[in-house]
């Protein structure tokens, strides 16, 4: 279970920062985005605290699965641009996704455990297809997942990521992407997979999906801000989410947005889900989290030059047995904390579409 809480990689709370374990370099393509502090906590006028999970009929209050709401807030300074995904332009391209991650499990009455996370590296290859008027279509193929060499000095962790870290190679996955970047919805995986192995591409999918920002309907310059109500779900776990966009800077070629990410836990009451063990009835009691995201685009397009993400928060969940397999059992409450670091840039040195044609 704690391997599979590990690999879900939704967001929850720690009080101590990652220690900075990158590379200090930046891509030569494009000046290194900065992502607006996660401490820096958003306005939470528009969510609830998350002291408890958001019951699901209050969440599609706000907003629906599948559906996208920007109010904008400041269309910023001239000259100001329309920004949209143009699916007349093909892309196609390569994207490096790393992830770090920090944790504690706690099970009720037992003291909190840290298991050691090794990063990962994990090469994708992104095709960008559509038409004129149409929503394009995002396809993603898993090429390459490794631990980073730093860390294979983590025999046990490395161990048990092996076998998931195999069986990834090949896997395929799909999302719409809509001019404006609305509604994208949810994955579609090419074939069914083992929960661990599910929960760790998805992990990487949702990273890749992530890069869309749902776009105003207005032209905005530099210093622009709207805010994005969607839904997503993180290792089987359903998060209502608010992200507050800022243009960080806009010329004719590429755009820079800044966001800041407010999530909470919508309830449920016994999940079963294909990301989930298939053997344990998951209920989520609370969770919540905030955040920030960067990213540098060329203008029309959706592969980044450079995009780094950060998760804190904490999920409280009910676990029992299935009770096909144990009819009495009794629930356990655990708490996970978490902190990710996810970054999405082409191999160094390269643009994606260099990268492609490698």
């Amino acid at each position: 279970m704690v391997v599979l809480l590990v690999l879900g990689l939704w967001p929850v709370a720690c009080d101590e920062p990652l220690p900075d374990r990158r590379s200090p370099a930046a891509p030569q393509s494009a000046p290194r985005p900065r992502a607006v502090p996660a401490t820096s906590a958003p306005d939470l006028r528009d969510l609830p605290t998350g002291d408890r999970a958001v019951p699901s009929d209050q969440a599609d209050r706000l907003v629906r699965a599948g559906e996208t709401k920007v109010e904008l807030l400041s269309a910023g300074e001239p000259p100001r641009r329309l920004l949209r995904y143009d699916a007349t332009q093909p892309e196609q391209g390569r994207l490096v996704v790393t992830a770090e991650i920090a944790m504690a499990v706690q099970q009720e009455g037992e003291p909190a455990v840290e298991p050691p996370v090794p990063r990962l590296r994990v090469t994708v290859d992104v095709r960008v297809s559509g038409a004129a008027g149409q929503a394009a279509t995002v396809s993603l193929t898993l090429r390459e997942a490794a631990v980073a060499p730093a860390d294979q000095a983590q025999p046990p962790a490395v161990a048990d990521l092996e076998p998931v870290l195999a069986a990834l190679t090949g896997l395929e996955s799909q999302f719409p992407l809509p001019p404006r970047g609305l509604g994208v919805g949810p994955l579609q995986q090419s074939r069914r997979t083992a929960p661990a192995v599910l929960q760790l591409w998805t992990t990487v999918a949702e990273a890749l999906r992530d890069l869309v920002t749902p776009y105003p309907e207005v032209e905005v310059g530099v210093g622009a801000r709207w805010r994005a109500f969607d839904r997503v779900t993180r290792g089987g776990i359903e998060m209502l989410r608010r992200t507050t966009y800022r243009v960080a800077a806009l010329d004719a070629g590429a755009v820079t947005l800044a966001g800041e990410i407010r999530e909470v836990a919508v309830a449920s009451t016994g999940r079963f889900d294909p990301a989930l063990p298939p053997d344990h009835v998951i209920a989520v009691r609370r969770g919540d989290g905030t955040g920030s995201r960067a990213v540098v685009r060329p203008l029309g397009r959706l592969l980044p030059t450079d995009s780094e993400s950060k998760l804190m928060g904490q999920v409280t969940l009910d676990t029992r047995p299935a009770p096909a397999i144990a009819p009495t059992a009794v629930s356990r409450r655990s708490s996970v904390r978490l902190e990710q670091r996810l970054r999405v840039a082409p191999p160094r040195g390269t643009s994606p579409q260099k990268a492609a044609r490698r």
